[in-house]
């Protein structure tokens, strides 16, 4: 039988798994954009961005939480506090990704390659965004865990 536990644990195992991507590409692709000159930086975020964007297995996992999360209030409403503010954080953060990378990535796919003043800043931009939706990622998952550790201990 499906119970709010199940349906938790399998919220959380898509936002985990998101999580693990956001902060592997954080570090490991923020990595590699730091260290190339501006031209390749250029061409490598758009070959990154278009890949990323179009990849099935990372938007499948963005509509399994976000498709997920609507029964779950459905049926379970507010009940697990510390849960529901893991999903709440997980969509403000969804929006703030969006509103702040994508600006970034059409800035630099605007710019010159010669413009190496304004390709830097905005892969400085870049970087403390990518730092930021790490640190919501997890955040996100650790409420969403404290809630199903509060909910199991205190239901009977």
């Amino acid at each position: 039988m499906i119970n709010q536990l199940s349906i938790e644990i399998l919220l959380l195992t898509f936002t985990s798994l998101t999580t693990g991507f956001v902060v592997f590409a954080s570090g490991a692709f923020q990595r590699i954009l730091e260290s190339v000159d501006e031209p390749t930086f250029k061409k490598l975020l758009a070959e990154l961005t278009n890949s990323a964007l179009k990849s099935p297995f990372i938007i499948g996992l963005s509509l399994a939480t976000m498709i997920g999360m609507i029964p779950y209030w459905i049926f379970f409403g507010l009940s697990n506090l510390w849960f529901s503010a893991g999903l709440i954080l997980w969509i403000l953060t969804s929006v703030v990704a969006k509103v702040t990378r994508l600006p970034i990535y059409e800035k630099v796919k605007a710019l010159k390659n010669s413009n190496v003043k304004d390709l830097n800043e905005q892969r400085r931009k870049l970087h403390f965004t990518s730092i930021l939706s790490s640190a919501l990622s997890l955040m996100i998952v650790l409420l969403m865990l404290i809630g199903i550790i509060l909910h199991t201990v205190a239901t009977p």
